[in-house]
């Protein structure tokens, strides 16, 4: 049997759809909790948020007959991204693999260890604004970067290449890259600033990652206002900010649990509600910390429905459930409605390609085969009055 047909036959044996997708979404609440929905062919697709029921309501007969209307609403139109993972098997390592055990060994780790890495790109970009930025340089000291926020460091891993841009966008990256060899506690450690061109306040991007990412729930409910002429998939939605973009409390002086309640008190009043609220471990345990004789964990550190470590608060506009995800960024805390927003998807998220000759591909000029993984995707809120975002 050739190199290539037994890797075929792990494939075909490991990594069908639902086997890929469990083991990218492992260890990522959001990612795993929201809800998915495959087929999103064609160019892109529209899709609806009501911001009014029909008006032909009255005392009167004739009054409420004559103000008859239809429901009102935006109409976004949603496209695709794509997220691609790369392996290369070497033909050496394979044929030195002593026997079947440690051959299958060698190619399923190689795998697991891609698709899990895809899994963490993926869940950062669901839970950011789809600009693909991962942090911003404060200071610098030879190849050795210091970061605005200290808990970014953990978006960065050894062997990743980066690009600077002076704009948080990441549409005009400076000429030049340069590559990750360490990451501290608060530090992250390139090969080559100069190489890359990076000064002091440059915000930092997984090369091809710039402006170029999906659009998660820090886009779709971002924490600055939207601003009147702005086209966000072909709206303008300033034009009903809370019921279009969701709400907005930006006090960092206040006890993270406050503005929790604060913001499910305004989803409130605009007729919706939430169910979950997403922190970062660390603002997790500092509200469990706080309020811990008036919370109760789920089920011993995760129920049956939730199946990660949560708890239950009380807010004026009802229980909210808190789910602790390390996905989301120290600053920032999500509520929502998770009956109302989804991730649209064509084919499995992610699968491995099999396009042509299948999953492993001859690599041309190296004496390897290549495996790759794939997504095309995009995330959307069908009723955003029923999210908030908190600054911390």
């Amino acid at each position: 049997m050739s190199i290539t047909t037994e890797v075929l036959y792990i494939f075909r044996k490991k990594y069908d759809d639902d086997a890929v997708v469990r083991k990218v979404m492992r260890d990522h609440p959001f990612f795993t909790r929201i809800k998915k929905k495959s087929g999103f062919t064609g160019e892109g697709e529209f899709y609806s948020i009501k911001t009014a029921n029909p008006q032909g309501v009255s005392s009167g007969f004739a009054e409420g007959q004559a103000a008859i209307s239809t429901s009102r609403g935006k109409k976004p139109y949603l496209t695709r991204f794509t997220k691609y993972g790369f392996i290369r098997l070497k033909g050496e390592d394979m044929h030195a693999a002593p026997n079947g055990g440690a051959f299958y060994d060698y190619v399923t780790d190689q795998t697991d260890s891609i698709l899990e890495q895809m899994g963490h790109d993926m869940a950062f970009d669901l839970t950011r604004d789809g600009s693909g930025m991962r942090g911003r340089i404060s200071s610098i000291a030879g190849q050795v970067l210091t970061l605005s926020v200290a808990d970014d460091v953990r978006n960065f891993s050894e062997g990743m290449t980066v690009v600077g841009d002076d704009v948080a966008t990441g549409a005009t990256p400076n000429p030049g890259t340069t590559t990750v060899t360490a990451v501290g506690k608060t530090t992250v450690t390139v090969t080559s600033v100069a190489a890359a061109n990076l000064i002091a306040n440059d915000y930092l991007f997984r090369y091809g990652d710039g402006n170029a990412c999906a659009e998660g729930i820090a886009n779709g409910t971002p924490l600055a206002a939207p601003t009147a002429g702005e086209s966000w998939r072909g709206i303008d939605r300033s034009s009903n900010e809370p019921l279009l973009s969701g709400i907005r409390i930006d006090d960092t002086s206040a006890a993270i649990e406050d503005n929790i309640g604060l913001a499910a008190i305004e989803v409130k009043r605009n007729g919706q509600a939430q169910d979950e609220c997403y922190l970062n471990p660390t603002n997790f345990y500092a509200v469990v910390r706080r309020t811990n004789s008036k919370v109760v964990y789920d089920g011993g550190g995760g129920d049956a429905t939730i199946g990660f470590e949560s708890i239950k608060v009380a807010t004026p506009a009802g229980v909210v459930t808190l789910v602790s995800d390390p996905d989301f960024a120290t600053n920032r805390g999500y509520g929502m409605r998770m009956d109302e927003h989804l991730i649209r998807h064509m084919e499995g998220l992610p699968h491995i390609v099999k396009d042509g000759s299948g999953p492993a591909v001859t690599v041309y000029n190296a004496d390897s085969i290549e495996i790759r993984g794939r997504a095309w995707w995009n995330y959307r809120q069908d009723r955003p009055a029923c999210f908030s975002v908190i600054s911390i």
